[in-house]
């Protein structure tokens, strides 16, 4: 900004004020004036009543508005609740405490823990999104395609980084949840719990639950004191940061160590810490296109534990060089040779991938 237009600027401004103070200084005039006034008509006990009566009615229209301010509102409220799906199931939260919990917080509450609350766009984990994501694109061969497939993905994140933005439901939800984890901080004395049949949360008093988990942990004839924990093993414990990194190495080593020793490779393998899923053979389908003239209708079912053209590239060789000797030929061959059909190649289709997954 040049010193010319700074210049300009603080004129105006100093012109706008100078202009206010004028209105306030006429408006203060007026007002001394209209007091003079009344204080000539009426006494100083009667202008005190009639302030105060108007200081009455001014609070009484006051409560009336903010009445009806309120009554919209909850209307309101109810209005969008209701177009949001937003609805209180009284079966699957239970309040036993005795602090008063709202109704917009109960209903959060009842959610339960595996409810998938809506993520904040200052929340987007761009990040794992994009290591899983990567994970998965490693899975396909074409290479175009994983470089298509990367460009989509990162259209998606820019466009939601940039133009993304909560719908209404899940602005409301996020909305509830803050309250709930508010209220929830101001009110230490009420614990949150599942129930042990039901997808049920229920409220309780902190006290009362120190006090059934001492009865219960004090009963002897279901519980045995012991002096050593047994939970205790040998390696890392769960939820240690270094826990997943040593899992990783491990596997990697297993991995490189047991593969090469397999009898059947598999097609693809991929880990996730300790779990695996391993694809070993494809179940893939030849129709039969007949002897040309008439259609045949039989179709072949086949396994390989070998890449799809691989196998067909075998089934192909076995129709160039046909022989009577059919005790070393698959189905397929035996098939057209004693009816001289010729199969459908061109129309082969996978009908399914066995799989190995390791969930342990």
């Amino acid at each position: 900004m040049s010193s010319y237009t700074h210049n300009l600027n603080k004129k105006l401004l100093n012109l706008a004020i100078k202009q206010n103070h004028q209105l306030l200084g006429q408006f203060r005039h007026d007002l001394e004036m209209i007091i003079y006034s009344l204080e000539g008509l009426f006494t100083l006990k009667e202008l005190d009543e009639f302030l105060s009566y108007d200081d009455i009615l001014a609070e009484s229209f006051n409560k009336k508005v903010k009445a009806v301010h309120r009554k919209k509102f909850a209307d309101l409220y109810e209005l969008q609740k209701r177009e949001l799906g937003i609805k209180l199931n009284n079966k699957w939260f239970i309040n036993k405490s005795d602090v008063n919990i709202p109704q917009d917080i109960q209903w959060v509450l009842s959610l339960g823990p595996k409810h998938g609350l809506p993520i904040e766009s200052k929340e987007f984990p761009v990040l794992k999104i994009i290591a899983d994501s990567e994970d998965f694109l490693q899975t396909l061969e074409n290479k175009e395609e994983q470089e298509i497939a990367r460009s989509r993905l990162a259209m998606i994140i820019d466009n939601h980084i940039k133009i993304g933005r909560n719908s209404d439901r899940d602005r409301f939800v996020l909305d509830k949840v803050r309250k709930a984890r508010h209220f929830l901080k101001e009110n230490r004395d009420v614990v949150i719990l599942n129930s042990d049949k039901g997808n049920l949360t229920v409220a309780m008093n902190r006290c009362d639950y120190e006090l059934r988990m001492e009865d219960i942990v004090g009963d002897t004839a279901g519980y045995l004191l012991i002096n050593k924990d047994p939970t205790s093993r040998k390696g890392l414990p769960m939820g240690s940061p270094a826990s997943p990194v040593v899992a990783d190495i491990v596997m990697e080593e297993l991995l490189d160590c047991c593969i090469e020793k397999l009898a059947i490779r598999p097609k693809i393998i991929t880990k996730y810490v300790d779990d695996l899923f391993c694809v070993v053979s494809e179940v893939y389908r030849i129709p039969c296109g007949g002897n040309g003239a008439e259609e045949c209708g039989e179709v072949y079912i086949g396994t390989t534990k070998n890449k799809l053209r691989t196998r067909l590239a075998g089934h192909k060789s076995d129709q160039k060089y046909r022989t009577t000797n059919l005790s070393h030929k698959t189905a397929l061959t035996a098939h057209c040779v004693r009816l001289n059909h010729f199969p459908k190649f061109e129309d082969t289709t996978v009908l399914n991938r066995k799989a190995i997954i390791d969930v342990d």
